[in-house]
């Protein structure tokens, strides 16, 4: 089966109107369960605000202060969200927590992951190999061709972290080309 947008298109309007026929008629205001369920528009915020202060002081060392107005305003807005569903329906509800999760996701996808880079170490790594790959070829620029080549593999080889065994196989290397 396929999931092509253009086959799955057409649904489009008569889901929409089905929405707005739930909405219209206060379907969602009647549901015991929804009117329970709407605490997670608060619970689920307060949950990632906390778990993106952590991530801060973990990772990066810091309190992360510059994503806190973001998680606030999440929180804040589920909290109105869950409190005010009873009293302005469950459109304006719907509205608050659609704002809740935009800021939700501001607070992590747009301020917490990309001030943490040891969430992504890929940076880090070619950075370091860089570095160690640089070492190589200047630390061992006495040496004849061959044996440069081969402790540069070996530097490519160890992951270019600083291996006590990189020297050892340079060393190697500069008694095998003698």
């Amino acid at each position: 089966m396929t999931k092509l947008p253009h086959y799955v298109l057409p649904l489009y309007p008569a889901i929409a109107i089905m929405i707005a026929g739930i909405l219209e008629s206060y379907g969602l205001t009647k549901q015991r369960w929804m009117v329970r369920g709407t605490i997670g528009w608060f619970l689920l915020p307060g949950a990632v605000a906390i778990a993106t202060l952590v991530l801060f002081i973990m990772f990066g060392r810091e309190l992360g202060l510059i994503a806190w107005p973001f998680a606030a305003l999440a929180v804040i807005f589920g909290l109105f969200a869950w409190w005010l569903y009873e009293v302005d329906g469950a459109e304006r509800s719907l509205l608050r927590g659609m704002l809740a999760s935009v800021f939700l996701a501001i607070t992590v996808f747009a301020v917490t992951f990309p001030l943490l880079p040891t969430l992504f170490p890929s940076a880090l790594i070619a950075r370091k190999s860089r570095r160690a790959i640089a070492r190589v070829r200047t630390s061992h620029r006495h040496l004849p061709t061959r044996s440069r080549v081969s402790c540069f593999s070996s530097a490519l080889r160890l992951g270019s972290l600083m291996e006590p065994a990189l020297p050892i196989s340079c060393r190697r290397d500069r008694a095998s080309s003698r």
